[in-house]
């Protein structure tokens, strides 16, 4: 576009310079602070989840029984929807691709359904009971991006010590329908896991066998089966777990040993056996994952007291890279599980500092800048904001 004065010229095709921004900066922060009683804060469960833009994030307060949804407006996260519920309701929190179904859990073995339709949001299940379960279960929270499948975990079932079970239900008629019903008789303690964006593939933690098994979904239909399992060096078979788009990817965390640091498997689309293709040494056990539907952007959020950071780990090839060390604002004390991003890009990541203003909490949001922007005068001005070079 040539102009003199405030006439044009000519329209040109020419190429004569690009404006850029850098992607995966994590520059911009926003704080939501809590009301109540550590926000975002859960020691038993998963109580953070993105859609999949990051423009929508549901947070559990389980100290005051609630959860909550903001929704992101402009450069400012907003509060749209809060549930009030009891008995450590929002423990942990699940939503979809789309941010418009949302499950919660709580210590009653009980699961509620929320969807947002027509501009508002609609409860579909009530503190549903989960059969056969206890104060436990709901501690491993993992919805498919589709929203159609919903893998919990739960480390104690019906008072049995450690003795794990983990159930997969489908999300159908905005009701909840159990396919997979496993549990065991050792201490397996199961609460970590994932399920893959179309509910094809879920993955999770066995402490007994000191592997993660992986079962798979029958084609097209509704029936699950153990294809294989992942047995990190040195691993205790406990740990947070992360995947991409299909399952492709895995990243694999451990609970108590920090010499197993973080490994990242890859499996071959064809077929099910899981490779090792990189491992990456963290300072601590107990590190929390999140990778995004590319599987080539990885969050390891470090909760070792002298670190208490979050690294960021890129991919290119089979290679991966430590991009960015993200060293929060401050922090009180760096919860477990508290820590995710979205799985569409990953460029959004939520830390949390549970002791913030007298325990009341604060999540940490981080974003990118925003997108370079051109703008016209109405005479003979283009003003371009918002770039890097």
């Amino acid at each position: 576009l040539e102009m003199s004065g405030s006439n044009v010229f000519a329209l040109s095709s020419n190429v004569v310079g690009a404006i850029s921004t850098p992607s995966g900066t994590y520059n911009n922060i926003s704080n939501i602070d809590g009301t109540g009683t550590k926000l975002g804060v859960s020691h038993v469960g998963y109580p953070i989840s993105f859609n999949a833009a990051g423009t929508r994030v549901v947070i559990g307060e389980y100290n005051t029984h609630k959860a909550h949804i903001y929704d992101k407006v402009g450069s400012s996260w907003t509060l749209s929807q809060t549930w009030t519920e009891s008995n450590t309701f929002g423990k942990s929190c699940a939503m979809s691709d789309d941010g418009n179904v949302v499950v919660v859990a709580n210590n009653d073995a009980k699961m509620s359904l929320f969807v947002y339709e027509n501009g508002s949001w609609v409860t579909k299940q009530d503190q549903t009971t989960i059969n056969g379960a206890r104060d436990t279960s709901g501690g491993g929270l993992f919805m498919s991006g589709d929203g159609s499948y919903l893998l919990v975990t739960d480390y104690s079932y019906e008072g049995s010590g450690g003795k794990g079970r983990v159930k997969i239900f489908t999300i159908s008629a905005y009701s909840f329908l159990e396919h997979l019903n496993v549990g065991y008789s050792t201490n397996a303690y199961n609460m970590h896991g994932a399920i893959d964006r179309y509910g094809n593939r879920a993955i999770w933690d066995d402490g007994a066998a000191n592997y993660f098994r992986v079962y798979k979904r029958a084609t097209g239909g509704a029936t699950w089966s153990q294809s294989t399992t992942i047995a990190p060096s040195g691993t205790s078979g406990r740990g947070a777990v992360s995947c991409d788009e299909n399952m492709v990817r895995v990243a694999i965390s451990d609970l108590s040993n920090s010499s197993a640091g973080v490994t990242i498997w890859y499996r071959d689309p064809s077929g099910d056996t899981f490779a090792l293709e990189e491992t990456i040494t963290v300072d601590n056990a107990g590190t929390n994952l999140s990778m995004n539907y590319a599987g080539d952007r990885l969050m390891i959020t470090d909760k070792n007291a002298s670190a208490q950071d979050t690294e960021i780990w890129t991919r290119s090839g089979t290679t991966w890279t430590k991009q960015k060390t993200i060293n929060p604002p401050s922090f009180g004390s760096l919860v477990e599980w508290a820590h995710t991003s979205n799985k569409g890009d990953g460029y959004t990541l939520a830390t949390v500092d549970e002791t913030y203003d007298s325990n009341k909490g604060r999540v940490y949001i981080y974003s990118d800048s925003s997108p370079p922007s051109l703008t016209f005068d109405g005479n003979n001005k283009l003003t371009v904001t918002n770039f890097d070079s």
